[in-house]
């Protein structure tokens, strides 16, 4: 099985991060299971990405968080405090199956949408993202934008 930290991308926003009681529990290169490129230490620092007819990210929303557990590497629910000794692969797919965390495949075309929303909405934000000058929330604010049309999670 691939290791998490290979492929995800977590950001350290108190909002976006699930391990800090927010919405994203993580975003991958393409899927959970693709191993991204080896050029360099970010994937998506690449134009190339983005510009590839094949695009594609996954985002892995917790839509649950009463529902959510944590699972040992065998499967046996994990007790610990936050997690602690918890295994990250099999807690996606547990709790992927239970539902309290949902896959969002996102494609080319909902970058572009999630753009235009942030430009009627949020035109702070979009004037941050215009500026190369963006901080946490207003990335927290896009990627909301892609995945659900509007920010969902405030």
């Amino acid at each position: 099985m691939l290791s998490s930290s290979a492929n995800v991308h977590r950001s350290g926003d108190p909002v976006t991060t699930a391990r800090k009681g927010g919405w994203c529990w993580g975003i991958y290169y393409q899927t959970r299971g693709t191993e991204p490129p080896s050029s360099g230490i970010w994937y998506y620092d690449h134009p190339e990405f983005y510009e590839a007819d094949d695009f594609q990210i996954e985002i892995i929303e917790v839509a649950d968080e009463n529902a959510f557990q944590w699972f040992h590497d065998d499967g046996a629910l994990c007790n610990g405090m936050f997690g602690a000794g918890a295994d990250w692969d099999v807690t996606t797919v547990k709790n992927l199956e239970s539902g309290a965390l949902k896959s969002h495949i996102i494609k080319r075309s909902h970058l572009r949408a999630g753009l235009a929303v942030v430009a009627q909405k949020f035109p702070h934000a979009f004037g941050q993202i215009m500026e190369d000058n963006t901080d946490a929330p207003c990335a927290d604010t896009f990627l909301q934008a892609v995945v659900f049309g509007e920010e969902k999670y405030g």
